[in-house]
Formats: C-alpha cells, sequence, structure tokens
C-alpha cells in the first residue's frame, strides 16, 4: 500500500522515457505502465535473492552434514572402521608426474600423487536427501581435511612405502562420498573414501649396469600398510590404479618408458603362525637417452679406428713419401684413443665390473694398438734382414783359402774356437743336408777338437801377427759393426728357422709356400693390410650386436652390416649420414678387404690344384720312361732319384752343350 501511495502521489508527467514509450504501445496509461515495470523488477530481484537463499541453504547442509559425520562423539578418527571377521579393503594407486634416476647414487626419484580409497561406514549419508535434490553420486562428495589445528578429524590407512629411504606426503584431505557411492556395481571393492595425497619418494633402485649406456633400469615402490596384517586390512589394487601425466615425465637422461602395478601376498611368521601381509608393487621402467654417449665416445672411436686402417697404405721401405711419418701417425692416434678413454670416464659409473662401454673402449685401444705393434716389428724385421744381408756380404766365403786358419762359432753366445779351412764349396759339395743358402754364404771349417769339417755360421780370420794395443783397438772399432752383425744375423736365423716351420706345416696341409725363401716383409704388410679391417669388423660388430634392439632406430635392419649405424638418433637423413659415416666406411672397407682376401685365397687353392695334377702327371711320365730304359739298358740305372731336389724337366730352363746343369732354386 505505500508503493501504490507513493505512486499516486507522483505527477502524471514523470515518467521513464523508455519504458513508458514501449508501454504506449500496449495501450496503457502512464501510472499503470510505471506500477507493471515496478512489479516486474521486483520479481527478478526476488527470484534472484530466492536463489542465494537456496546456495546458502544446500552450503548450510554440506557444513551440517560434515559436522554430523565428524562429530566427536559419534565418530573416533583413532579407530579403524574394520568389520568384524572380513579384512578392509584399501586400494592405492598412483599418478606419476616427474620420475628421476640417479646413477651414481642409485636412487630414484619419484613425484606424484598418491591414492587410496576405502569403505567407512560411519561415514555414510544421502546426499540427495540431506545435501541436495541434484546429487550425483559419482561427482559429488564431502572434502574434509585431515586435522582441525592439532585434532586429527578423520580416520587414514598408515599406508606407507616400504623400500623408500625419503618420503614426503602432504596431507591434505579426503573426499567423502555418500553411501550410493559405495554400492556402485562397477568398483571392484566398495569405497566411500578418497584420498589423493601430493608425494615425493626416493628410493633404492639397483639395476645391471652390463649394457652400459644402454641399459633400461627397472624400479620399485612398494606400499603397505605398517599396523595392520593381511587378516585386518588387504591393501589392493584400485580402480586405474597407476596413471601418468602426458608428455616429458622422465630426466635429462632418462625417459620414462612405461609403469604397471602389481598386488604381491607375502607369507610371514609370527610367533608360529604364519600371516598373510599384502602389499601393492608399481614398477616403473625407464631407458637411458644415448645420444650423449654415441656422439661424444662411440663414433670419435670408431673415427679412429677407421684410420688406423691407413697405417697400412703408408710405405716401409726408407726414401719413399710417407715412410717416416708411419710409426709416428700410428702412435698419435693410439695417443687420442687413450686421452678420450681418459676424458670421458667422468660419464661412466663406479663399478666392480666392466660395462658395454669398457669392452668398447679396449677393444678399439687393442685395435689402435695392433698397427703401431706392426709397424714396430716390420721395421724391425726389416733392419734385422738388411743387416744380415751385409754381414753375408761382408763375410764371403772367396776370402778364404784352403788350410787358413779361423775363429769359428754358430751363435754369438758361444766362445771362438781355432780352426782350419777344409774345403770351399766351390771346389768340393757340400752335404746334401745343408740348404742352398748354407752353401752360399758358408765354408767348411775343421776345429781343432773336431775329427770331420762342418759348416760354422760365423768365420772370420786369425791374426797371426802380434801388433801393439792402438793397433788392435783400431781393429777392434773397425770390427764392431762386423760383430753387431753377427748377432743380428743369429736373430734373423731364428726366424728364418720359424719360416721354414711354417713352409712344412703349410705343406701338410696342402699349400705349396715358399715364405723361408721369399722373405718379404712388404707382403706380410699387404696381408695385415685386409686382415686389419676384418678384425676391426668382427671385434666391434659383436658388440653392436649385443646392444638391445630398443635403443636402435626402427627401420635399419637391413644396415647392420654397418655396425653401429642404427645408433645415430637423427630424424634429418643427412645429418644422419654425416653422424654415422664412419661405421659405413668400416663396412664398405671390410667389404673390399674380405673380397680381396677370397679371391687371393681361390686363386691360390686353384693354382695348387693345378700345379699337384701336373707334377702327378710328370712324375708318371718319369716312371714309364724310367721303365723303358731299365728294358732297353739291361737294368742300367736312371740318374733321377726318386724324391731328390732335381726339378722336372718340364720345369726347367733348356740346358746348353757343354755346360754343367743349373738348378733352378726358386719356388715353382
Amino acid at each position: 500500500f505505500s508503493f501504490a501511495s507513493k505512486q499516486r502521489a507522483r505527477p502524471r508527467d514523470v515518467r521513464c522515457p523508455v519504458v513508458g514509450g514501449a508501454m504506449a504501445g500496449w495501450g496503457l496509461d502512464g501510472s499503470s505502465r510505471w506500477l507493471r515495470v515496478q512489479a516486474v523488477l521486483l520479481v527478478g530481484c526476488w527470484a534472484a535473492f530466492a536463489g542465494k537463499l537456496a546456495d546458502k541453504s544446500r552450503a548450510s547442509n554440506y557444513t551440517r552434514v560434515l559436522a554430523r559425520l565428524l562429530d566427536e562423539d559419534r565418530y573416533d578418527p583413532s579407530v579403524s572402521p574394520m568389520v568384524q571377521g572380513e579384512p578392509l579393503q584399501v586400494g592405492v594407486g598412483m599418478k606419476l608426474r616427474r620420475i628421476a634416476v640417479d646413477i651414481h647414487e642409485a636412487k630414484m626419484s619419484v613425484t606424484g600423487f598418491m591414492r587410496m580409497s576405502w569403505l567407512d561406514d560411519r561415514l555414510f549419508y544421502n546426499g540427495s536427501e540431506e545435501v541436495t535434490p541434484n546429487w550425483s553420486p559419482q561427482a559429488d562428495f564431502l572434502a574434509s581435511a585431515f586435522f582441525d589445528g592439532a585434532r586429527q578429524v578423520i580416520w587414514v590407512p598408515d599406508i606407507q612405502c616400504a623400500n623408500c629411504d625419503e618420503q614426503r606426503v602432504d596431507n591434505q584431505g579426503v573426499y567423502i562420498y555418500d553411501e550410493d557411492h559405495a554400492e556402485a556395481p562397477a568398483q571392484q571393492y566398495p569405497y566411500n573414501v578418497f584420498s589423493g595425497r601430493p608425494v615425493k619418494l626416493q628410493s633404492p633402485c639397483y639395476w645391471p649396469l652390463m649394457d652400459f649406456p644402454f641399459d633400461s633400469p627397472t624400479c620399485n615402490l612398494t606400499f603397505w600398510s605398517w599396523m595392520y596384517n593381511g587378516e585386518q586390512l588387504n591393501v589392493t589394487l584400485m580402480n586405474d590404479p597407476i596413471a601418468w601425466d602426458r608428455g616429458h615425465i622422465g630426466s635429462a637422461e632418462y625417459e620414462f618408458v612405461n609403469a604397471s602395478c602389481e598386488h604381491i601376498l607375502e607369507q610371514y611368521q609370527f610367533v608360529g603362525k604364519e600371516v598373510p601381509w599384502p602389499k601393492v608393487t608399481i614398477v616403473i621402467q625407464m631407458r637411458r637417452k644415448t645420444e650423449t654417449y654415441v656422439i661424444n665416445i662411440i663414433i670419435p672411436l670408431a673415427c679412429i679406428v677407421l684410420l688406423g686402417n691407413c697405417v697400412f697404405v703408408l710405405p716401409l721401405r726408407e726414401g719413399r713419401a710417407g715412410s717416416g711419418e708411419r710409426l709416428g701417425y700410428a702412435i698419435t692416434l693410439f695417443l687420442t684413443i687413450i686421452a678420450i678413454c681418459l676424458f670421458t670416464s667422468g660419464l661412466r659409473p663406479l663399478l666392480s665390473y666392466s660395462v658395454w662401454l669398457d669392452r668398447y673402449q679396449v677393444r678399439c685401444v687393442i685395435l689402435t694398438m695392433i698397427p703401431v705393434a706392426e709397424t714396430v716389428v716390420l721395421f724391425y724385421l726389416t733392419n734385422v734382414t738388411e743387416d744380415a744381408k751385409h754381414y753375408v756380404q761382408k763375410n764371403n766365403p772367396d776370402l778364404y783359402k784352403h788350410g787358413d786358419r779361423v775363429r769359428v762359432r754358430n751363435f754369438s753366445f758361444e766362445p771362438w774356437r781355432e780352426g782350419t779351412v777344409h774345403r770351399c764349396p766351390d771346389k768340393s759339395p757340400t752335404s746334401r743336408e745343408s740348404s742352398d743358402a748354407e752353401q752360399k754364404t758358408n765354408v767348411l771349417v775343421q776345429a781343432d777338437d773336431d775329427d770331420e769339417p762342418r759348416v760354422w755360421h760365423h768365420c772370420e780370420l786369425v791374426r797371426r801377427n802380434r801388433v801393439s794395443e792402438k793397433q788392435e783397438a783400431a781393429v777392434h772399432i773397425a770390427e764392431s759393426d762386423f760383430h753387431r752383425d753377427s748377432n743380428v744375423y743369429d736373430e734373423f736365423l731364428v726366424w728364418h728357422r720359424i719360416l721354414k716351420g711354417l713352409d712344412r706345416l703349410m705343406h701338410k696341409c696342402g699349400f705349396e709356400t715358399s715364405f723361408s725363401k721369399q722373405l718379404s716383409w712388404r707382403a706380410v704388410d699387404q696381408v695385415f693390410r685386409h686382415l686389419y679391417p676384418i678384425l676391426c669388423y668382427f671385434a666391434l660388430h659383436q658388440l653392436y650386436s649385443d646392444i638391445n634392439p630398443a635403443f636402435k632406430v626402427t627401420g635399419h635392419e637391413s644396415l647392420e652390416i654397418f655396425g653401429g649405424y642404427s645408433l645415430v638418433q637423427e630424424e634429418n637423413v643427412s645429418s644422419r649420414l654425416w653422424n654415422g659415416s664412419a661405421f659405413v666406411l668400416e663396412g664398405l672397407w671390410f667389404v673390399y678387404s674380405a673380397g680381396h682376401l677370397v679371391c687371393w685365397f681361390l686363386l691360390n687353392l686353384l693354382e695348387t690344384f693345378l700345379l699337384r695334377r701336373s707334377r702327378e702327371k710328370v712324375r708318371k711320365q718319369k716312371q714309364g720312361r724310367m721303365e723303358c730304359d731299365d728294358v732297353e739298358g739291361g737294368g742300367q740305372q736312371s740318374d733321377v732319384v726318386e724324391g731328390s731336389d732335381v726339378m722336372p724337366e718340364l720345369f726347367q730352363e733348356p740346358r746348353q752343350v757343354g755346360t754343367e746343369p743349373e738348378i733352378d732354386t726358386q719356388p715353382l
């Protein structure tokens, strides 16, 4: 009534210009139109006020229901909600947000949310009746904190990480669902309380590192109840027990691969009674990022091993381009690979056993040391051969005449013995047991204590005239080089015997070789030139094959011949070719060397087979000719002795009339 009286007291010409104009179209006068507008505004304000009152009423219902459920006289948070005779089902799960693995301390750090759900019948309520009619049992809940000041207000299971060294848990609160949610049929077990607490866990993680840096650690997190056994509380898996954020959750060194959960029921002995103690184990699989090790260690070592092949290309003989740099080049490669191993030792874990990277480095060091050792040995053998050749030239048997007094010995460590030159090889033939080389380089000398003359390796004239001390010193200085060469000649004889034994062994195997006669260290160097790439390939390819295929680029199975090319993790094809060029060149060099040696072996095998057939044919022809000569000559013996070293006429040079036949001692 006051509102109407106020309207009647207002002047009639005072009206709302906008609303009044609109009402005029409806056929209403000014006073009635203004009354209608005010009535509409009042209804809208009342609706808004009623909605706020409803929200306040719902919020008050939340508080009222939560206060009723957690009343101190009704709810005791120190007592567990376990039902007599049946264990309480507590589901455990985890959401992973960040995982880091420390290889030096062998620990894993996990940051995420630890989830738990259980049934507490003391917290049952009907949400649609007590809170709001629009209550959704699966989505709506009552939120409560763990503590009200210093007082605990709700019971929480004492689930702990059994294998963690450090664990930090933030007790934020729980979600309390109504009784309809607990009876939902889609759940594995009934629950009406859910807790998701932020945690940071650190647990020891030990995994085998034999494949380092291509290792995949697997770490575990075990959760169980600290106070309750399996007869009172059963720790089980909740719905969707494990989850993780999309994207990168691993560390800078390891990447996350997968995670899984499993329920384990263990039995413990307590005072003669076997008690079950369930636990939930979360298995986290990681994989190391290998780009740093491949780029900084494996590829440089492979390049140095590849450059080791170039050592055998440089000449051995003096006066050729690069001959003086061969040994320095090989030693530089060896020292470089040692430096790489030392500079990258900090990336290797401190272990009591060798890992894949150690085996790779050791093989690369040995492969780089082989050219150095081969060069030193061939230089030594070349010098020995040259010094022995000079000694033979100086110790010319033509200098000794029949009846000369000489000093002789076979080896440089034996004492000198005096004797007399009995005969020279050009005047009387030596025994059949002596070789051709001995006939050309030695003389027959009968020592004073011997009954018969024989061949000596070292021989020099005995000075009959006495000389002064200064002249004797001058003679000794002049003979010092000669005596030094005699020692070298002894070493040459040792190698000559070894090569002769090798020839006999190869002859027994069916191969016609003459290493002791065709003594060429350049040929040995050429053989090493093709053997070294094959040795490098097989030594390193085995290690490449031992790597887990998960670390290799998919789609490169056909390029296994190139060894570590599949380890190059590059999206761009050109970058992959540049980074893996050392592996490609090593594979191509292996193919070339293997093909060269196979062809050489087949040609020598064919030559040996043909030579053997020709010899058999010649032998049969000679036997037939000898039988004919025996029949015609009445049993006259032929000059050809079977088994002698005289070569068949088919392989001899034509003789000249009136000259003695010359026997060719060169190999066929």
